[in-house]
């Protein structure tokens, strides 16, 4: 992961709390200045399962620091995120899942969510698009979604739909009187 995110913690924890799993999270960083400016806390409360880790080391180094039998773990990262440690899992035979949101939200900004324009240039760049990261996600056990946007944005890079799960962000309960 790349920092903490209050959209996950309640997710996470409830894994934790499921003895038939054991969870470890990485993050290579903490809330970013402009995710701060949105309310977002830089402060963060680590839990037992959760480390912050050296941006700079090694995807060897990062797996290593899980467990000495990482191979046999499930791990859920992102090709957008780290597209290295995605094609370490695939050198290494390890199972592991891609999970992110819709592809192409830089795109959506750059032409101002105009969707004729979006879906354009997305056939485009599903052409372009860094080949290896395509082909990286398509080597994924299972595709993680976050909704109808982000399982047709897959479907349009040529991911089988019974390769595709939803996995939404799950914030925690809302608490009477808080905004």
């Amino acid at each position: 992961m790349n920092f903490p995110s209050h959209h996950q913690t309640a997710f996470f924890d409830a894994i934790d709390r499921d003895d038939r799993f054991e969870l470890r999270v990485r993050y290579f960083g903490v809330a970013t200045a402009g995710r701060v400016e949105q309310g977002w806390n830089r402060s963060h409360e680590w839990r037992s399962y959760e480390q912050l880790i050296d941006p700079n080391g090694t995807d060897a180094d990062h797996l290593e620091g899980v467990s000495d039998d990482w191979r046999a773990w499930l791990h859920i990262t992102s090709v957008t995120f780290s597209a290295s440690l995605a094609r370490h899992l695939i050198d290494a035979g390890a199972a592991w899942c891609h999970w992110s949101e819709m592809r192409g939200i830089r795109l959506a900004r750059a032409v101002r969510y105009d969707n004729r324009a979006f879906l354009a240039l997305e056939r485009l760049t599903n052409r372009l698009e860094l080949l290896s990261r395509r082909a990286m996600i398509h080597r994924a056990s299972l595709v993680l979604v976050q909704g109808k946007l982000a399982r047709e944005s897959f479907v349009r890079l040529g991911v089988p739909d019974d390769r595709l799960a939803d996995l939404f962000y799950s914030p925690g309960p809302v608490h009477p009187g808080r905004p």
